[in-house]
């Protein structure tokens, strides 16, 4: 086993190489095709509004809590993340990783 100190853990961790497990995904589809009817997007996230109406169906999907106002997706629209427009860099995880430990302690 090779030992390997990873950017989020201050002491060397042992790592062992196992490559893809049977069934393992590479991807995810957060977005799937058929609902691009139903998909909103923001500055920074979806919202896939349900299919039926719940309650009274006054929820306005459109409009986040902050206040910003989505659009919808072109038809056949798909979100995943072999195909994502922003991937993270170890900077920018190690922040948030940071950003959440701070809000916990």
């Amino acid at each position: 086993m090779k030992r390997h100190t990873t950017p989020f853990v201050s002491l060397p961790a042992p790592v062992k190489l196992v490559g893809l497990r049977p069934g393992e995904k590479l991807h995810e589809v957060m977005c799937p095709l058929d609902d691009s009817h139903l998909t909103l997007e923001f500055e920074s996230s979806f919202v896939i509004r349900p299919s039926i109406a719940f309650f009274d169906g006054s929820v306005d999907y459109s409009v986040s809590g902050d206040g910003q106002h989505g659009h919808a997706t072109p038809d056949g629209f798909e979100y995943r993340s072999d195909s994502n427009r922003h991937f993270l860099s170890v900077t920018e995880i190690a922040q948030l990783n940071s950003a959440v430990t701070n809000e916990i302690t």
